[in-house]
């Protein structure tokens, strides 16, 4: 069986109505998001395609912060979403979601004794993230519930899956 990286925030989960929530006034990152990551439970999945039915283990690459697993892991639950492994931002860590998924991978490598030919496809809302995994040899693409929200993403690169994951 093959492993399927997922992220989290606007790739299977709707974030759009928590955008608000964000402090663009504070300089620290853990102030400025904090009501934005406090209400993540409350979101809708979205492109459940990628995660119903499918015959590969989940595996879950987020830049959320470590404070809030037990939220997120409550709204892997409710909505029946298998993860086998849940990799988040740790405490204090900051950079760029390419860097710190670029550091899961490793982590994901490394603790699970698998290879990156075990990994049948990443997915994720940032292109700079898809083109991490592009340049570490995966194949991954971008998919985002809502593209005016996808991290550096133009229109032309972006596509909402209606079709089949890889199975």
């Amino acid at each position: 069986m093959g492993l399927v990286i997922l992220d989290l925030d606007n790739t299977i989960s709707d974030d759009e109505w928590r955008r608000p929530f964000i402090d663009w006034t504070h300089p620290d990152p853990d102030i400025r998001y904090r009501a934005y990551h406090e209400q993540c439970v409350r979101d809708e999945p979205g492109n459940r395609v990628l995660f119903e039915h499918i015959a590969h283990e989940i595996i879950i690459f987020t830049s959320r912060p470590e404070p809030y697993r037990h939220l997120t892991e409550a709204w892997l639950q409710r909505h029946h979403i298998p993860a086998q492994a849940l990799y988040m931002r740790a405490n204090g860590q900051t950079g760029r979601s390419a860097d710190i998924k670029r550091e899961h991978l490793q982590s994901l490598l490394s603790l699970h004794r698998c290879t990156v030919q075990d990994i049948v496809c990443a997915y994720d809302d940032h292109m700079p993230v898809v083109n991490m995994y592009h340049g570490l040899g995966l194949h991954a693409e971008c998919w985002a519930i809502n593209v005016r929200h996808a991290g550096a993403l133009s229109t032309s690169h972006w596509r909402r899956r209606t079709g089949r994951a890889w199975r």
